[in-house]
């Protein structure tokens, strides 16, 4: 049966990836990308979300499948430092192998979504409708842009009572948009400061 949630999205890409995956053996690169799917996917079930898809050198997160709205966003900009704390060890500990600090581009928003399976006898998966996850993928995609690790549309913010402060505005023109998305440039997500109620 449908099911009507608000629903966060974070979309978390490996920069330079094409790079790494023709300077060194597929096995190499391979498990260099699979060190990055683990330390995000750590970080995001630590801050209570959890991982969702995995698209090539991209991890896709979703938080509010099991807690109300405003949660779910403090829960999403509460990931992002743990994200950062966990790329900084990885690329730490691969300093041998890699030319510099792993770099990632970020994107955050939360809408609400109808999720439900689709298919057909014993073939379906969970489909879930709504713009958030696009929203957030072309917002990632953006930094670049921006020159910034990360992009928070103001609706996370707002819904999830969020001090913005910090965070500059920017307002993003998508692809596939008709309107303007009013977003907060996050540059530094070891900055970022959210306090989740029953964590410390």
């Amino acid at each position: 049966m449908p099911r009507e949630r608000f629903l966060v999205f974070v979309f978390v890409d490996m920069r330079n990836s094409t790079q790494l995956a023709v300077s060194r053996p597929p096995f190499d690169a391979m498990f260099i990308l699979g060190r990055f799917v683990n330390a995000v996917s750590e970080a995001v079930i630590e801050a209570g979300g959890q991982p969702d898809e995995f698209r090539g050198d991209a991890v896709v997160a979703v938080f509010g499948q099991h807690t109300e709205a405003r949660t779910a966003c403090r829960q999403a900009l509460a990931s992002l430092p743990l994200i950062a704390r966990g790329l900084t060890r990885l690329s730490d500990l691969l300093r041998d192998d890699l030319s510099g600090p792993l770099r990632y581009g970020i994107g955050v928003d939360g809408s609400h979504t109808v999720s439900g399976e689709i298919g057909y006898g014993d073939q379906t998966t969970v489909t879930v409708f709504g713009d958030a996850l696009s929203v957030a993928a072309r917002l990632q995609d953006l930094t670049k842009e921006l020159a910034c690790e990360a992009l928070v549309s103001d609706e996370v913010m707002r819904t999830g009572e969020i001090d913005v402060t910090d965070f500059p505005p920017h307002t993003a023109v998508l692809r596939g948009f008709e309107g303007p998305i009013p977003v907060r440039i996050i540059h530094s997500i070891g900055s970022v400061s959210v306090r989740v109620e029953g964590k410390q």
